[in-house]
């Protein structure tokens, strides 16, 4: 199989990396935009490098598409009309409406896979399967902890989509996918402690998120931009007949002060593609079986539409402090129920405050709710 790699920064550069390495592909050939700088890194890792993304498809049986998001539809319906398979990295798109359309796109014999790279990981995929054979009984609390450890460049705060949206959508995918349910409500707070460019993009830059899952499971998502410690993603499962854990490794920025404990790491993982590295090695192993039809798509295209939900669901309710529910048919609506400091809104309007509190449009003041208004997926910007 010949892979094409779309877009060499940061994340498609370590795609390349591991598609050389992975010794499954017969070739790789890199594209970018800057056809210098694929040419260059085509030439330091032995493989070939273009400008030309048409003639890019007519060589490739298969792309990766890792180019900056704006970009993924022309791009990913560009290799779909031409035949290719396409893995594309996550988001797929930032609104319901295009990613229908892109599964709608997709031709008989065709793969689109999205890369949420934890679907691939090894123990994620372990526990998904025992929670579905029933080894753990019924899963009571199911908690992620999601910090980086450096803040993005805040030039790209302002078009990141937010928190929930850029930061937590992994946890917020893949929770419903271990546990094999969807979430019907969500309850969100957040602050700005890291750097006042998050409050004016209006963004938080720690936050919190309470889940309830169809079932009446739990599920929590907490962390934040900035992590002193270093890049911190850990999964805990609390369930009738075990507790089981992943992402706690030698290099896990996490110091325990009880007597005779092991000192902190003198290399913690500080970066996504260092702790998620063999997620994103076995990612590629598994789109490889995919196309050669020895494996199902563990990420299809509209599976992304849930996790897009909660997300706009987490903000809206950030923004109003009241719980919001989501139903079957995506419909994401804040309910009554008013923060305990009664800072709510119905209209999702900010208040100017750094917290991410919202004001209360015609809310009583003891705290009788308003009208709520209902919103689709993509209604919200």
């Amino acid at each position: 199989m010949h892979l094409g790699i779309v877009g060499v920064g940061r994340i498609g550069r370590m795609h390349a990396r591991n598609a050389v390495e992975s010794g499954r592909f017969t070739g790789v050939t890199l594209y970018d935009v800057d056809e210098v700088r694929a040419k260059e890194l085509a030439g330091r890792l032995e493989v070939a490098g273009t400008g030309d993304l048409d003639s890019l498809l007519t060589t490739v049986d298969a792309v990766l598409v890792a180019n900056p998001t704006p970009a993924h539809r022309p791009t990913v319906s560009a290799a779909l009309a031409a035949g290719v398979h396409v893995l594309c990295e996550k988001p797929l798109a930032m609104d319901a409406t295009t990613i229908t359309a892109l599964a709608g796109e997709v031709p008989a014999g065709v793969h689109l896979v999205v890369g949420f790279q934890r679907r691939f990981d090894h123990a994620y995929t372990r526990i998904r399967q025992a929670i579905a054979a029933g080894e753990y009984g019924t899963v009571y609390l199911a908690r992620t902890t999601a910090f980086d450890h450096e803040p993005p460049d805040l030039g790209y705060v302002a078009t990141s989509g937010g928190i929930f949206l850029d930061q937590f959508v992994h946890d917020l995918d893949s929770l419903p996918w271990l546990l094999g349910q969807r979430v019907v409500s969500v309850q969100a707070t957040g602050s700005v402690l890291v750097d006042p460019a998050f409050a004016a993009a209006d963004d938080v830059d720690v936050a919190a998120v309470v889940l309830r899952f169809a079932g009446g499971g739990i599920g929590m998502v907490a962390g934040g931009r900035r992590n002193g410690g270093g890049y911190d993603n850990r999964l805990e499962i609390f369930a009738e007949r075990a507790s089981v854990t992943t992402g706690l490794d030698d290099r896990t920025p996490l110091h325990s002060l009880e007597p005779g404990a092991a000192p902190a790491p003198s290399d913690p993982h500080r970066h996504f593609i260092t702790r998620w590295a063999g997620a994103y090695r076995r990612e590629l192993e598994v789109f490889a079986d995919i196309v050669d039809g020895r494996a199902a798509n563990p990420s299809p295209p509209l599976d992304s539409l849930h996790s897009l939900e909660i997300a706009r669901a987490c903000d809206l309710s950030r923004r109003t402090g009241r719980t919001v529910t989501i139903a079957a048919d995506g419909t994401i609506a804040a309910d009554g129920s008013i923060a305990a400091d009664g800072a709510a809104a119905t209209d999702g309007t900010t208040d100017g405050t750094t917290d991410g509190t919202a004001a209360v449009a015609g809310t009583a003041a003891d705290g009788a709710a308003g009208s709520v208004v209902p919103h689709r997926v993509g209604d919200m910007a």
